[in-house]
């Protein structure tokens, strides 16, 4: 899947589910080698939680939108992100 791929379908996603969102803000293509280079000085406390990460992981790319601001509402984080994977599945990031 192309960049130009993951950011149409990201787009048609929030579109569908009315989410409000601005413009893009920064578009990445993750896979096993990036996430393997953000652990590398990985502190030994959480070695166990990068290997069970590692297991499951799939390659996507991550479409971040900037929120619109509405006066009077606090929004934490200023990006929403919306994740595309290989397979065409297209969801909104959520933290644990």
């Amino acid at each position: 899947m192309t960049q130009e791929e993951a950011i149409r379908k990201a787009l048609d996603y929030v579109q569908t589910i009315g989410l409000k969102i601005g413009s893009i803000v920064d578009v990445r293509y993750l896979d096993l080698n990036s996430l393997d280079e953000m652990a590398k000085d990985c502190p030994p406390d959480i070695l166990d939680t990068y290997k069970s990460v590692r297991k499951s992981f799939r390659n996507h790319w991550v479409v971040a939108f900037r929120i619109h601001d509405v006066p009077g509402q606090v929004s934490c984080p200023d990006d929403r992100l919306v994740c595309v994977f290989e397979t065409g599945e297209v969801t909104l990031f959520s933290s644990p």
